[in-house]
């Protein structure tokens, strides 16, 4: 018997995977970059003479980084479960892009809370950051329209072989669950667990009840 083949993936989830890999790629690059950068002016949070502003704003932004570094990891980390047809892949890649182009909009939030007399230095760096949140919010938006279409969600539905060792697997679950639900029966004289309809103890050999 010929095994089922799995349907053709669609353009759409190529496109997806192509795009995530590049942009985790990106973000990666940028957040490393950023860290070294703050990491090389951390030592100077606890000089006195810095306004209180950026003691504020630079340990903020170093963990911004942090949780972009580790949401680019996740991000890369979709694209093989997208190739491999996991149905929560969508999701799951949209759903870690909106939460990096947030933590972009909240940086540049940050940048937009400087004082006045500061503010200009972080003119250009406010608006790229709000600039990139707005594009990755456009994308996802983008591709969660062209990723609802009939072709993608059948090529993320299980084939019939799947759809039977998932049958399986729930029907085998049921049984252990009511093979645990089911009373247990021990004897009296030694404590030992037998078999409901046992007639005998299997440990001390007593009478459990009569036949």
């Amino acid at each position: 018997m010929m095994s089922e083949s799995p349907p053709k993936r669609p353009k759409q989830v190529t496109s997806l995977a192509v795009a995530w890999t590049l942009f985790g790629l990106w973000n990666l690059w940028n957040v490393f970059q950023g860290i070294s950068a703050y990491l090389e002016v951390a030592d100077i949070i606890s000089s006195p003479l810095l306004p209180a502003w950026f003691k504020m704003a630079i340990p903020v932004e170093l963990a911004l980084l942090v949780a972009l570094l580790i949401a680019a990891l996740v991000q890369l980390l979709t694209v093989p479960l997208l190739l491999i047809r996991k149905p929560y892949s969508i999701k799951l890649a949209l759903g870690v892009f909106v939460t990096i182009a947030i933590f972009n909009l909240i940086s540049g939030a940050l940048y937009a809370s400087a004082p006045l007399e500061f503010r200009s230095d972080f003119t250009t760096d406010m608006v790229m950051a709000f600039g990139l949140g707005i594009f990755q919010m456009i994308v996802v938006a983008y591709f969660w329209r062209d990723l609802n279409k009939p072709e993608v969600k059948n090529y993320f539905k299980p084939t019939t072989s799947q759809q039977k060792v998932f049958q399986e697997e729930i029907v085998a679950k049921k049984e252990d669950k009511k093979v645990d639900t089911e009373p247990k029966f021990y004897c009296r004289y030694c404590g030992v667990e037998n078999k409901k309809d046992a007639v005998y103890c299997e440990s001390c050999g007593r009478k459990l009840k009569e036949p």
